[in-house]
């Protein structure tokens, strides 16, 4: 999930919540620049990439 690096959005703060809600986790978090620097500057604002986990049983 893409989130901005400073403050946040409303949607993605609902989205997140749903995620976690469910089961899912944060595993891991990097910025857009490090996973992608030719696309970094196509974006907005700053943004992470977050990636969400869940353990299936």
């Amino acid at each position: 999930m893409l989130v901005p690096q400073n403050g946040s959005h409303s949607s993605k703060s609902i989205l997140e919540n749903w995620y976690v809600r469910i089961g899912y986790r944060p595993v891991r978090m990097e910025t857009i620049e490090a996973l992608f620097p030719d696309l970094a500057q196509m974006l907005a604002v700053p943004s992470m990439f977050v990636v969400f986990q869940k353990e299936l049983k």
